[in-house]
């Protein structure tokens, strides 16, 4: 039932072997609607799906939001990007973040003690989704890790 002092309530019919249009019918309670969810009560929800999360769009109270959905959107409004770099030869590294935006802060610390931020000779935001670095002299391999976020700005 969706209405009336029954809202919610679910029916069986529980006649055994009766006649149609003859016999009464007769209903027994089955069970209960699940309610809709909400930060009190258990229940069902319906789950946002990723365009609704990352466009703010179809804002209702009654979506969820997925561990996973949400992820997807911080990984690509707020989050960052990291990657060791270091060969012991190559000076220069491109570097692909795929963070669409050029505000951007680049850092660089090294692996190894002392553990250091280390100031490159030079970092190159080529379009919105790439940097290059240039460290002068070479790293050892992996030496140092490269941390792009995004800013706000």
């Amino acid at each position: 039932m969706e209405e009336g002092t029954d809202a919610g309530l679910t029916f069986r019919q529980s006649a055994v072997n009766f006649t149609l249009d003859t016999d009464p019918v007769t209903w027994t309670t089955f069970g209960s609607a699940t309610p809709l969810a909400t930060t009190t009560t258990s229940g069902t929800v319906t789950l946002a799906t990723q365009t609704e999360v990352d466009t703010n769009a179809d804002a209702a109270a009654d979506k969820e939001v997925t561990v996973s959905t949400l992820n997807t959107l911080l990984d690509a409004t707020t989050g960052g990007f990291c990657q060791n770099i270091g060969d012991t030869s190559a000076t220069l590294f491109p570097i692909t973040h795929n963070l669409g935006t050029r505000q951007l802060d680049v850092t660089l610390r090294r692996n190894v003690a002392p553990f250091d931020k280390v100031i490159p000779g030079c970092v190159e935001y080529t379009d919105d989704n790439n940097v290059a670095i240039t460290m002068i002299p070479a790293g050892g391999t992996n030496e140092f890790e490269v941390m792009i976020e995004r800013v706000n700005c």
